[in-house]
Parts: structure tokens; C-alpha cells; sequence
């Protein structure tokens, strides 16, 4: 393999991590905006459940999330590719993080300006959409942005590719990969 080829690959891994790294974000946004959001409107049943989520998805380590996902899905019946079950653990564990930056956030906001929206008759819902989600989201990105440095780094220890040269057509690279280590 010549100097191109080498260029080529790197150029390879270099976009897919991209492309995990803004997969894995937009999971741990979407769902960390979602636990943060259910946490203030939701019953005492389902603060509990997001405070379980929350304490488990923080307390495992990500490799072994990747292999609970990767190796233990399948055990039940879902097989899921590797690009997935990394997009799938590290955007949630990520999401418990940032679900409770935005906790935080929400809790930094104002209290007499959600009485005086409900005052106004909003209801509890429309507070939090009108009035609570747009300062949190601005009081939110300091904390957010150490999670979106963090999540290349952790690529980098999972995802690698493996040169083409090392398998046969047809095979399974990962028995391969398991073989030598």
C-alpha cells in the first residue's frame, strides 16, 4: 500500500468520525432535551424512571456499554451493526449527561418568571416551551460543549478500520480481529 492509499484511509476514518461524532450529538441532544423536558412536567413515576436512566447511563463505563449493545443486543434478538451500536451507546450515555446539564440550566431559570407566566394563564406545557426551554438551551451550551469534546475521543478507542488485506471476502472481519488479540 503506497502513500495514497494510506492518505485515502485516514481520509476514510477521518469522515466517519465525523459523521459518528455528529450521529452520537444529535442522539445525546434530542434525548438529554427530552429527559430534561419529561423531568419537569412529568409524574413522580416517570422522575424516578429518567433518575434511574440517569444514574445507570452515567455510572457504566462506555466500552462496556459498547459491548452490552454490540454483543448482548444480538442475544435477544437485534443484531445491530457496529456503526450503530457505538451511535446507539455513546449517544446515550452521552444523553445523561446532557440531560442533566439542561436539569441544571432548567433550574437556573428565573422561578418568578414562571409564576408570572402561569399568572398570565400558561399552562404548564406551554411554560416550558415558551418561557423555560429558550433560556436553558442559552444558559446550557457551556456545559454541553465539554460532552462534544469528549465523544471523539472515545471513538477513537472503538472505532478503527481494518485494512482490507487481513480477511477474505466473505468473512467476518471482527472473528479475524478476535482471533489475533
Amino acid at each position: 500500500m503506497g502513500f495514497g492509499g494510506i492518505l485515502a484511509q485516514l481520509a476514510q476514518g477521518a469522515a466517519q468520525t465525523i459523521y459518528i461524532t455528529l450521529a452520537c450529538c444529535a442522539t445525546a441532544l434530542i434525548v438529554g432535551l427530552v429527559v430534561a423536558g419529561l423531568r419537569r412536567v412529568a409524574s413522580p413515576l416517570v422522575v424516578g424512571l429518567l433518575d434511574v436512566y440517569t444514574y445507570v447511563y452515567r455510572g457504566v463505563p462506555v466500552l462496556v456499554m459498547l459491548f452490552m449493545v454490540y454483543f448482548g443486543l444480538p442475544g435477544i434478538g437485534l443484531k445491530v451493526s457496529p456503526l450503530w451500536a457505538m451511535m446507539l451507546s455513546l449517544g446515550l450515555i452521552a444523553a445523561a449527561y446532557v440531560g442533566e446539564v439542561f436539569r441544571g440550566a432548567l433550574d437556573a431559570v428565573d422561578p418568578t418568571e414562571i409564576l408570572a407566566a402561569q399568572a398570565s394563564g400558561l399552562s404548564r406545557v406551554q411554560v416550558l416551551m415558551s418561557i423555560e426551554l429558550p433560556q436553558m438551551l442559552r444558559m446550557s451550551v457551556p456545559g454541553s460543549d465539554q460532552r462534544v469534546h469528549h465523544d471523539p475521543e472515545v471513538l477513537a478507542v472503538w472505532f478503527h478500520r481494518r485494512p482490507a488485506r487481513d480477511h477474505q471476502a466473505g468473512d467476518d472481519p471482527d472473528q479475524h480481529h478476535a482471533a489475533r488479540h
